[in-house]
């Protein structure tokens, strides 16, 4: 996998193969302040960052723990991101889809 450049309240929570031989990569970070906050690295095979999907506050953010990869229109790919209420009541069960073209 090799290494990650990852501020350091950021885990690295799932891993994903991309189609060309690279990874997506999903961290998280959570504080009582912020909340959760999670990024999308997608990074290709020589392992340089090609993009990245934050989100934080206002948007959408969870307990996010998995990612998925689809293929997408047009040669696009599909971003699948799930996380799950782990029984809690202070968390959700969300399936997000996220289209990008390279």
């Amino acid at each position: 996998l090799g290494t990650l450049p990852k501020p350091f309240e950021f885990g690295l929570v799932a891993v994903t193969p991309l189609p060309d031989g690279g990874l997506a990569y999903l961290i998280r970070a959570w504080d009582p302040l912020r909340g959760s906050r999670i990024a999308l690295i997608l990074r290709n095979a020589a392992g340089a960052e090609m993009d990245r999907l934050e989100l934080a506050r206002p948007l959408t953010t969870d307990n996010f723990e998995g990612v998925e990869v689809l293929p997408g229109n047009e040669g696009g790919l599909r971003f699948l991101l799930a996380s799950d209420d782990n029984f809690s009541t202070e968390q959700r069960t969300l399936l997000l889809a996220f289209d990008w073209t390279p």
